[in-house]
C-alpha cells in the first residue's frame, strides 16, 4: 500500500513538473513580434528582459509590449537558426531576410540629383527605373534604363546599364539595411559614353513588406565625348 502511494505521489509530482516545463513566458510586442522564453524581470516604468532557450536575454521597453502570458511550449523548427523565433517557415523567411527574400522578381524606381563637381559644374536630375531578381538575400542582378537632364546645358542623355546591390540585411527588430550599388552602362543621346554610379546608401522597409524606400550618396562617373565627368550624386528610390 505504501508502495502504490509513493509511486501515485511521484506520478503527480512528475505530471506537474512536466506540465510546468511545458509553458513559457510569451512576450506580444506592439509591432507584432513575439518572443517566447522565460520573463526574468520586469520593471513597471522600464524593461522587460525575457530569456530565451538558446541562454540568449533580450530587454523591450514596456512602452513596446502588447501582452505577456502563459503558453504551451512550441518546438523550434528545424530551419530556425534563431530560437527566440517561433514562426512559420515564410513568417521566419520574412523576418530574416525582410524585402530581400530570394530568389524574387525585384526592381526599383529612382529619382536623383547629380551635382557638377568639376570646373564645368555639370549640374543634372535623373530618373531610372531597374527591375530583376534578388538572385541570394544578399545580391540583386538587374538592368535598367532612365534619363539625365543636364541643367547647365539643356542636353539629355540616356544610360541603359547593369545594376548589382549587395546588402547587409537588418538585424532583429531594425528597419534598416545598408547596401553598396553600383549601375554600369553606357549613355545615348546628346552626350553619349561610359556611364558608371557606385554609391552606398541605406533602404527602409515597411515592416516584413516588399515595398520599402532608399536613400544614397555617390558618384556619377560619365564620359561625355571629350571629356570625364566624376560628380557627387544624391538620390532615393521606391525599392519592390
Amino acid at each position: 500500500m505504501k508502495k502504490t502511494l509513493a509511486l501515485l505521489v511521484f506520478a503527480i509530482i512528475s505530471i506537474g513538473s512536466i506540465s510546468a516545463q511545458s509553458m513559457q513566458d510569451v512576450v506580444y510586442l506592439k509591432n507584432g513580434s513575439i518572443i517566447r522564453g522565460m520573463v526574468i524581470e520586469i520593471v513597471s516604468d522600464g524593461n522587460v528582459k525575457v530569456q530565451t532557450a538558446d541562454g540568449c536575454v533580450f530587454a523591450y521597453p514596456m512602452t513596446d509590449v502588447q501582452k505577456i502570458q502563459k503558453e504551451q511550449s512550441q518546438a523550434l523548427p528545424r530551419y530556425n537558426k534563431y530560437p527566440y523565433h517561433h514562426y512559420s517557415s515564410k513568417e521566419y523567411h520574412d523576418e530574416l531576410y525582410g524585402w530581400g527574400n530570394a530568389p524574387r522578381f525585384r526592381g526599383f524606381v529612382e529619382l536623383n540629383n547629380t551635382f557638377g563637381t568639376s570646373a564645368s559644374w555639370r549640374n543634372r536630375f535623373g530618373m531610372l527605373a531597374s527591375f530583376g531578381y534578388q538572385v541570394f538575400p544578399y545580391l540583386y542582378v538587374g538592368a535598367g534604363t532612365g534619363f539625365d537632364y543636364w541643367t547647365d546645358y539643356s542636353y539629355w542623355s540616356v544610360p541603359i546599364f547593369a545594376h548589382l546591390r549587395t546588402e547587409v540585411h537588418k538585424a532583429y527588430r531594425r528597419n534598416v539595411s545598408p547596401f553598396i550599388d553600383t549601375k554600369i552602362g553606357y549613355n545615348f543621346v546628346n552626350w553619349q559614353g561610359l556611364y558608371f554610379t557606385p554609391s552606398v546608401g541605406c533602404h527602409f522597409y515597411f515592416g516584413h513588406s516588399n515595398i520599402g524606400l532608399s536613400a544614397y550618396i555617390g558618384f556619377a562617373i560619365q564620359r561625355i565625348d571629350y571629356d570625364s565627368c566624376r560628380d557627387l550624386r544624391i538620390g532615393a528610390s521606391l525599392d519592390f
